[in-house]
């Protein structure tokens, strides 16, 4: 009803995520970001879904341009190192994450995603 909001977009895909509906979402965000090309929190969201269905390199990427469009938002420094740590670039994650975390959350996270980076290796 209102193409011309970001919100549309993204409270719409968190909706979807809430059914269940990864894809959906996916492609709703996909949506909003040829309304607003590059915008970056459309993008941060999307890498969130592609997160949440497995595809790390699309995540990965979508974090990176968010954070390459705002580089001071904690929220897109912080999945530009999430998606580093899972896909086993620890430094690049540890500087990333020492930007917007004290030294033990650093580690925290970090150990996290070294547990979580098998799941991601066998996803399709």
């Amino acid at each position: 009803e209102y193409p011309d909001r970001i919100g549309t977009y993204t409270e719409g895909a968190s909706v979807l995520l809430v059914e269940g509906r990864i894809a959906d979402a996916e492609d709703l965000l996909d949506q909003g970001l040829e309304v607003f090309p590059g915008n970056p929190i459309l993008l941060n969201d999307r890498g969130m879904t592609r997160l949440l269905s497995g595809n790390l390199p699309g995540a990965s990427a979508d974090f990176d341009a968010a954070l390459a469009a705002d580089p001071v938002d904690a929220d897109f420094v912080a999945n530009a190192a999430l998606g580093a740590a899972l896909e086993g670039d620890e430094t690049r994650a540890i500087k990333l994450w020492s930007r917007v975390l004290s030294p033990a959350d650093v580690d925290r996270n970090l150990a996290i995603a070294r547990a979580a980076r098998g799941r991601f290796s066998e996803a399709p």
